[in-house]
């Protein structure tokens, strides 16, 4: 896509750019149903891709989900006047500092965050969010987080609507260890050593995670998790393979 189109969108726009919405399916979940995609739509990229669970916002991390991962898949796009679709990623190389400011592109030479909502009706796996200092020892970034959990989009909680963040104090290396030894026996009982919050469609609090071991609940949230590292080169064109260029059966 040509340097004049993009710069033509970000005039139109007043320096704010429109985007296609970014659906992104994942294999190993069940779609909670609480994004305001249409019903049919959820899994419409069928169902060896799995359900559509996740919508990213000012995106320009492209998704991981395995060989069947369609081009653009994560990227978010603009959406010029006359209707075309670029990706965010092509916009950001080509306006660098215009866009984000001299300091944030000195900085991190990218786009360095993004948005996104997660929908689950089942909680994930505890995990760890790993600092800086020690995803630098395989050539990544850290991966801090903060979510929030919107009251108006659970209208239901999921089967699980508990979010456990950390250990309690007093627990030991023992103690976790012999937890991640039974991890293939079934359930290893790892979130018995940790707090867990439960939310409500009355509001729950912001938390930041930064290697603290996590097990995300039901709820929908809205995590803002940061971005790629640096902008990559322009991918393949947009096709109708992946979700956020083509438009669902029910727009």
């Amino acid at each position: 896509m040509s340097a004049s189109a993009i710069r033509n969108a970000f005039s139109a726009g007043n320096g704010i750019f429109r985007l296609a919405p970014n659906w992104v399916p994942r294999s190993f979940c069940i779609p909670g149903r609480r994004i305001k995609l249409h019903p049919d739509d959820y899994y419409a990229l069928g169902g060896q891709r799995g359900g559509i669970d996740e919508r990213w916002l000012g995106c320009t991390t492209p998704a991981d989900n395995g060989p069947l991962t369609g081009r653009n898949e994560g990227i978010s796009h603009l959406v010029t006047p006359g209707s075309e679709l670029i990706p965010l990623t092509e916009a950001v190389a080509e306006l660098g500092a215009e866009l984000l400011g001299e300091r944030l592109w000195k900085e991190y030479g990218c786009w360095p965050v993004y948005s996104k909502f997660f929908d689950n009706l089942g909680p994930l796996p505890h995990h760890v969010h790993h600092r800086d200092e020690h995803a630098k020892l395989v050539g990544q970034r850290g991966k801090p987080e903060c979510y929030y959990f919107p009251p108006q989009l659970n209208n239901h909680g999921g089967h699980f609507p508990f979010t456990f963040f950390g250990f309690e104090p007093g627990t030991t290396r023992e103690q976790v260890r012999e937890c991640l030894v039974n991890f293939t026996r079934g359930d290893n009982k790892i979130t018995n050593l940790s707090k867990s919050n439960a939310g409500s469609t009355a509001g729950f609090p912001s938390h930041q995670i930064a290697w603290v071991p996590a097990r995300t609940g039901s709820l929908c949230s809205s995590p803002l998790p940061p971005g790629a590292e640096a902008p990559p080169r322009s991918r393949s064109p947009p096709d109708a393979a992946c979700p956020e260029c083509a438009p669902c059966a029910h727009g």
